[in-house]
């Protein structure tokens, strides 16, 4: 994350909640900032760590890191949900390249559909799965390769999962290059040579293309990301 995004963040969440104030104690002594509130909520949900393992490092306690992450989650999911959980309105939607006319037309799902893409296995709750995942919103169906936002949770866990989703929306956009589409065809670079593979028989194209599309692996993989979410932040 860039220093100017995650400024733009600890700004929002210090103008909407007055937790993240600095402030002065009954001693007149200087309370913890802004930032040390963030950067512990933020590593925690980064590297998946409990309080205790960021208190030395922001140098604040377990608890306090606990209830800067709980404050933080319910922070961005207010100030920043509305603008990066919302749909496509009709103006962005017509004659636009928006995140679903794309997908159908994604050279990355047709690979994966004629079983072209990288290998990718990995185990979450003691499941195996062998492609690979996108954070996504509520907009996208439910493929095998979607992680979606989960809206019917409860409490810290939804908050939790929901600003992980808010956060990569935030750092996909800032890291994305806008003027590359307004400098034409003559700036885009060297031209690429296709890689030519052996094409998919029809069978094995029909299997791949289930296995994408496949709602009840969506499903079975969202819930295995709740519960191993949940045994190292939630029941905190």
């Amino acid at each position: 994350m860039a220093r100017h995004l995650f400024n733009r963040i600890r700004e929002g969440v210090v103008a909407h909640d007055l937790y993240f104030e600095c402030k002065t104690d009954a001693l007149d002594k200087l309370g913890f900032s802004s930032y040390q509130k963030c950067i512990a909520a933020i590593r925690m949900l980064a590297y998946e760590i409990p309080g205790d393992l960021v208190d030395e490092y922001v140098r604040m306690s377990e608890s306090t890191c606990l209830l800067s992450l709980y404050n933080f989650c319910k922070a961005v999911v207010a100030v920043f949900g509305p603008e990066y959980l919302r749909q496509p309105n009709a103006a962005e939607q017509k004659g636009s390249h928006n995140d679903i006319n794309v997908l159908h037309r994604s050279p990355v799902f047709a690979r994966l559909a004629e079983g072209h893409s990288p290998p990718v296995n990995f185990e979450i709750n003691g499941h195996q799965y062998n492609k690979g995942y996108y954070l996504a919103d509520g907009i996208y169906p439910k493929w095998s390769t979607f992680v979606k936002t989960i809206s019917n949770l409860q409490g810290n866990l939804w908050e939790v999962m929901t600003v992980c989703v808010i956060m990569h929306n935030m750092i996909v956009e800032d890291e994305r290059d806008n003027n590359i589409f307004d400098q034409g065809f003559d700036f885009q670079g060297e031209n690429v040579e296709p890689l030519h593979q052996e094409p998919a028989t029809f069978e094995q194209f029909a299997q791949f293309h289930h296995e994408l599309r496949d709602w009840h692996t969506h499903l079975d993989l969202q819930n295995d990301l709740v519960e191993h979410v949940w045994t190292h932040i939630g029941n905190q």
